[in-house]
């Protein structure tokens, strides 16, 4: 049978180490570390037979990133996601084939790389629920909005938020639009304080 190569992108290098540990414990599977992701080290991976990525960044952006990078690099990798703000509500939006949370321990984590390997994956019976929620607007919003809505609660203006996503104020502000639209609110303001009702701040999304 053959062996199952998983690239670990990780740039924490304690959580990176333990991941290696934990992949190399799956039955015929090689791990390679990459700790220092690159879009130019991405660039030479795709001479390398990678079936799984499994992506566990400290920041949401760079998850984002990432996750883009290797839809690019290697679009026949499974992607597998170690993080807490991004719901299976995106998984197909995102190219993703698994998501763990942070907190995931070791035999999640086997199950979740032989499960995907196997073409399948695994989705915990609250998230289920979450995505079939009629009243829960914040799933209706695309991975992007949410990052856009994460400036806004760290009270990014619209030309601040403009240059962390290289596009125009006038883009920022549609975006923002649809946003409001879909979250039922008229303002900044109004957003604002309907993420303190809901107890939901940046951190989380």
């Amino acid at each position: 049978m053959d062996v199952c190569k998983v690239l670990i992108v990780c740039d924490h290098p304690l959580k990176a180490s333990a991941l290696k540990e934990i992949v190399e414990g799956v039955s015929l599977t090689e791990a390679m570390l990459l700790e220092d992701p690159d879009k130019s080290v991405f660039d030479q991976l795709p001479n390398v037979n990678i079936d799984v990525a499994l992506v566990a960044m400290e920041e949401f952006d760079n998850q984002l990133d990432i996750i883009s990078i290797i839809n690019k690099t290697l679009p026949v990798s499974k992607i597998v996601v170690i993080s807490d703000h991004i719901s299976f509500y995106h998984m197909s939006e995102l190219g993703l084939s698994g998501i763990l949370p942070r907190k995931s321990k070791k035999n999640q984590i086997t199950r979740m790389i032989s499960t995907v390997i196997r073409g399948e994956t695994i989705v915990p019976i609250s998230s289920i629920t979450q995505l079939y929620s009629p009243n829960d607007r914040m799933t209706a919003l695309t991975v992007h909005e949410q990052r856009i809505l994460s400036f806004v609660l760290r009270k990014f203006t619209n030309m601040q938020i403009a240059k962390q996503l290289f596009v125009s104020t006038r883009t920022v502000e549609n975006y923002l639009r649809r946003i409001y639209d879909k979250l039922g609110v008229r303002s900044r303001g109004e957003c604002i304080e309907m993420m303190k009702r809901r107890n939901i701040h940046q951190s989380n999304l």
